[in-house]
């Protein structure tokens, strides 16, 4: 079979992000260090409930010109919401969001991080783009060679100090 196709069960509250043509990659559990690139192909209309949740079946043309992807193979799906090639990323982690009141679009972009300047902690306002799970784009407020703060700020804690952790 030279091409196969991927059903993943995408949630109720996922499926408006999910478009025909968008593209997806996937790992399988046999081969997780593999990541094979394909494109929604459809949608289906009609959920399926499971355990009370509400899923969507997106269907993923893949060519398997190299034979590896089987029938019931089971796969990890990624959607490709967003991309950026070449910026600069900061852990997640190191990210703490402004809460502000008035314009909360402007607000989602704007954040802080620590950074490590002449052996001293400061906190520095940023502006950041899209991310992910692990790592925020950072668009405005670092440059390349920043040393980031990746440990919890000590002011927010109980315990003693602790040596910062660095990205």
């Amino acid at each position: 079979l030279d091409t196969m196709q991927v059903w993943a069960q995408v949630a109720e509250a996922d499926i408006p992000k999910v478009k025909v043509g968008m593209g997806v990659y996937f790992t399988t559990l046999g081969m997780p260090d593999r990541r094979f690139s394909a494109k929604v192909v459809q949608i289906l209309p009609t959920p399926e409930t499971v355990n009370d949740v509400v899923l969507y079946n997106v269907l993923i043309d893949v060519p398997n010109t190299d034979r590896l992807l089987m029938t019931s193979m089971s796969a990890q799906v990624f959607f490709l919401l967003d991309a950026a090639r070449n910026v600069l990323l900061v852990p997640t982690a190191a990210v703490q969001p402004l809460a502000r009141g008035g314009n909360r679009r402007e607000a989602r972009n704007e954040a802080t991080v620590r950074v490590l300047v002449n052996g001293k902690v400061e906190t520095r306002p940023i502006k950041t783009g899209i991310s992910n799970r692990s790592q925020v784009q950072v668009t405005d407020g670092l440059s390349e060679g920043d040393r980031v703060v990746t440990s919890p700020d000590p002011a927010a804690r109980r315990t003693g100090p602790t040596p910062p952790r660095l990205f």
